[in-house]
């Protein structure tokens, strides 16, 4: 009976630790991209970055500016800022939406994804995985003197330790976006409550990935299919140009089709440029 009881554990052994050792390099080596990606940020003081751009309205003239929505948003309260808003153009509604960014200034939702990719890969599961062991979540009032809402870029993102939905949903999209990815932040809401998630389009599928996520999945296989995600319920997504609007059904699990309304588009604007005010 001994014998079969060690026989038993032996082999329990023989399949628990290849598994274990496998996850331990996992984790070594990403944890050795964390930290080399974080001190090349210190070192360089690189954590900051302009975002300031403008929106062209599909079917508008002109373009609708950031200096222009912040000399508007100075008319308001500190407060009332600290939330993200929809902006209207030549009578078209929701063209796009603009958030307080750590600067205090607004800027243009699309702005917040910069081009940030703390370390290369080739696997599509190793940012998710990342973000999890890197970033904690908390809330924006508790970071942010009891300010609502304010959204830190995907570089500040992945920088700082702590953020909220909005802040691991940007530092995920533009990660996938780096590996040549269709990505994009969604907003809208969980089971009822406001959230911000990411949509990846890939291989004609559409994933739903939960950037506030802890879990370690280290295969796309554990990533669940967007028709499959009953619970959220889209209704603005965008990436680093383009913003949509759904003008279908709350209760959509589909992110592409008809109902997905392009409204406008970013461009950065150049530093050297005087812009359309």
């Amino acid at each position: 009976m001994k014998l079969k009881t060690i026989f038993f554990f032996v082999f329990i052994a023989l399949l628990i630790v290849p598994h274990i050792y496998d996850q331990y390099k996992i984790d070594k080596k990403i944890n050795k991209g964390i930290n080399e990606s974080q001190t090349q940020l210190e070192k360089n003081k690189s954590y900051s970055i302009n975002q300031s751009g403008y929106v062209k309205g599909i079917g508008a003239s002109g373009v609708l500016t950031e200096e222009r929505i912040n000399r508007q948003l100075k008319k308001m309260s500190p407060k009332n800022r600290a939330h993200t808003l929809t902006w209207k153009w030549q009578n078209k509604k929701n063209i796009t939406i603009s958030a307080q960014g750590l600067d205090n200034l607004h800027h243009f939702v699309n702005s917040y994804l910069v081009g940030f990719q703390p370390f290369k890969t080739d696997k599509l599961w190793i940012p998710l995985y990342t973000l999890g062991i890197k970033k904690r979540y908390q809330y924006d009032h508790l970071q942010h003197s009891g300010l609502a809402d304010v959204w830190q870029n995907s570089l500040q993102a992945f920088y700082y330790a702590r953020g909220d939905c909005e802040d691991h949903s940007v530092a995920l999209a533009d990660w996938l976006i780096c590996l040549g990815k269709d990505a994009r932040v969604v907003l809208g809401d969980h089971n009822g409550n406001g959230h911000a998630w990411v949509v990846l389009l890939h291989n004609d599928m559409e994933y739903i990935l939960e950037a506030t996520s802890k879990q370690k999945a280290n295969s796309m296989n554990n990533y669940p299919l967007a028709a499959l995600s009953k619970g959220y319920h889209p209704k603005f997504q965008f990436n680093r140009t383009e913003f949509w609007v759904n003008t279908g059904s709350k209760f959509t699990t589909e992110y592409r089709g008809g109902h997905w309304e392009l409204r406008s588009r970013y461009k950065k604007k150049s530093l050297h440029s005087k812009g359309n005010a």
